[in-house]
């Protein structure tokens, strides 16, 4: 998705051989409503989100119901992040090739076939499953949601502030989540929590299929050897992130998949650059600008979501707290987020890009300090 964050930025990068994936070109359709296309975009990004933390929210009930042990929990969120990580690169190729609004309505009804199996499911076994389904899913949506906007709103600043909407519209499925779980944990069952997914991607269907215009690239061919080994790249490195808390970094096992991570990465480089239709354009990485824009978008995006989730796991472990009294507090951190995303990209229009991005990564970073000297005992009124 190389040309959805240049767009973003207002970076320019050079010609490459072949159009992006989601680049404007092809036969592309954008006759269905603008403004119902952004709506059902957003609902795509908030329904990913909220997955993940009304997951994590839920874990503790999940744990104590199932009897499942700490070694076994962690997978339960981890394979959803496991599989949206490692398929995302993929995804956005598929949609290019067979239609980007058909590849995201196939996302939005994996995600919900993923959380009708975990609300279902009797054993820790069918919930890791279902996650697994709704991760792929997500990839999907993720993918080609981004490249449905840039192919609907080719203006700019158009571009970069339905962007920034996408953007607020994540934080707000994050903030929801816990909000959800903790109310539905309050009334019904845990199996209840994960069918808020169902119901959100009805809703997003319904407008996807009434007013979303189709796009795709057809001239474009599936790179099927780096599609294979981008994907094993990405899922082996987080593999190795997630089981190394656990194992230990050094184990065996985290040092295999290390091993098979950093292989696939070398293999996916070396084929990209001799494939006439790459799947990735890796010669847009000899560009210092591009590669810092890549490098900050994937710490931003891997830090505030990391830290959501330790957060929601804080409140819940270590100060105990009731999942909805989880969520009222995280309504802080989301809702703030939504709003400055909305900001942010007004900001951008007038000062360009590089003075909101310093601001934002050396408040991420002063807030993300500050976090980490709380403990079980620190008050909420502190935790500001």
């Amino acid at each position: 998705m190389p040309e959805q964050q240049t767009a973003t930025t207002g970076w320019r990068a050079p010609t490459p051989p072949t159009p992006p994936a989601a680049a404007p070109t092809g036969r592309t359709t954008v006759r269905g409503s603008h403004a119902a296309t952004l709506v059902a975009m957003c609902l795509g990004a908030m329904v990913t989100f909220l997955h993940l933390t009304a997951t994590v929210s839920a874990l503790t009930t999940i744990q104590r119901d199932l009897r499942v042990d700490p070694t076994s929990l962690v997978w339960i969120p981890s394979a959803y992040t496991l599989m949206l990580a490692g398929l995302v690169l993929s995804a956005a190729t598929l949609g290019s090739r067979y239609g980007r609004k058909r590849m995201f309505s196939a996302g939005v009804a994996a995600m919900m076939a993923g959380a009708a199996v975990v609300a279902l499911a009797t054993t820790p076994g069918w919930v890791v499953a279902g996650q697994l389904v709704a991760g792929a899913g997500g990839a999907l949506i993720l993918s080609n949601s981004l490249a449905i906007l840039g192919v609907t709103f080719t203006d700019p600043h158009r571009r970069t502030e339905v962007i920034t909407a996408w953007a607020a519209a994540s934080g707000v499925g994050l903030s929801v989540g816990p909000l959800i779980a903790g109310t539905l944990l309050a009334h019904v069952h845990w199996h209840g929590v994960f069918l808020s997914t169902v119901v959100l991607g009805l809703l997003t269907l319904a407008v996807t299929t009434r007013w979303v215009a189709e796009s795709r690239q057809p001239t474009s061919r599936v790179d099927l050897p780096g599609l294979l080994l981008g994907t094993l790249a990405v899922a082996a490195a987080v593999y190795a992130l997630i089981e190394g808390g656990r194992q230990g970094y050094t184990s065996p096992t985290v040092a295999a998949a290390w091993l098979s991570a950093g292989a696939a990465l070398v293999a996916f480089v070396v084929v990209e650059l001799r494939t006439a239709a790459p799947m990735l354009d890796v010669r847009l990485f000899r560009s210092p600008s591009f590669s810092a824009v890549m490098l900050v978008a994937a710490v931003s995006l891997f830090g505030f979501t990391g830290v959501s989730i330790l957060l929601v796991l804080f409140h819940e472990r270590a100060q105990a707290l009731s999942p909805l009294d989880t969520g009222w507090r995280m309504l802080v951190l989301f809702g703030l987020y939504a709003v400055t995303a909305f900001a942010a990209g007004q900001a951008i229009r007038r000062t360009g890009f590089k003075a909101p991005l310093t601001l934002g990564l050396l408040l991420g970073g002063l807030a993300s300090l500050g976090l980490s000297t709380h403990t079980p005992g620190t008050p909420f009124s502190q935790s500001w």
